[in-house]
């Protein structure tokens, strides 16, 4: 073996010496760039266009919104955002227990001659679930208007309100009746709501003067509400 400066021996002007971590340090991959990361929703959001987030390991929120996917997360919650082009993107909550859909169910009695208009068939009374929430309400019933002879026949529909007639959509459901028989349909409000709501199945006239002759107690008659969560 040739020592250095020895001929046929390559002398270098420089040498390195490369020990075991640095090699390790050489082959190892740089690590990928940070894509996600857990925010604070604005508590004060108010459900409108898009959040503001608190990053965690920040103190300012700042003026910047962040869209998000699926259902839409609440004000407070603690949530993954992925970082998606130049922005972040809210994927959904974290640490918060899943919200299950309430059904209720209210069954009516036998009515007949009715003059007075709206008319309250059955009603019930939605829990408060402590979260928000948007409501489905279906109602059946079979019913007959009375036949006054006039040229103008008695008409009374069937409707489906809440708290008095505010916020579900006042629907006509079911069919239109003149000594006739007729049943079921349904109304869906978007509304978003919170704390109780009282829904109540209804009989309005809107033509003619005469009576709402019969609604038969059945097993069709009465009101099946579900309470859908906004975020689950």
């Amino acid at each position: 073996m040739t020592q250095a400066g020895e001929a046929g021996y390559y002398n270098p002007d420089y040498t390195v010496d490369l020990d075991a971590p640095t090699i390790l340090r050489a082959l190892t991959p740089d690590p990928p760039p940070i894509d996600g990361r857990f925010a604070i929703v604005d508590p004060a959001w108010n459900g409108l266009l898009n959040p503001r987030l608190l990053f965690d390991g920040e103190i300012d929120m700042g003026f910047r919104t962040y869209q998000y996917l699926g259902v839409q997360p609440r004000a407070g919650a603690r949530v993954l955002v992925k970082k998606m082009g130049d922005s972040w993107v809210i994927i959904g909550p974290i640490g918060e227990p899943a919200r299950p859909m309430g059904v209720y169910m209210q069954s009516a009695t036998a009515a007949a001659n009715i003059t007075t208009t709206p008319y309250t068939f059955c009603q019930l009374t939605v829990p408060d679930p402590g979260y928000e929430y948007q409501l489905m309400a279906s109602a059946a019933a079979m019913w007959k208007a009375e036949d006054t002879g006039t040229t103008v026949p008695t008409q009374w529909d069937m409707i489906v309100v809440n708290n008095a007639g505010s916020g579900l959509s006042r629907q006509v459901v079911g069919l239109k009746n003149t000594q006739r028989r007729g049943w079921a349909g349904f109304v869906h409000g978007a509304t978003k709501y919170t704390g109780t709501q009282l829904v109540k199945m209804q009989f309005v006239r809107v033509a003619g003067s005469g009576k709402l002759v019969d609604v038969w107690n059945s097993a069709y008659s009465g009101m099946i509400i579900f309470q859908i969560p906004t975020s689950r």
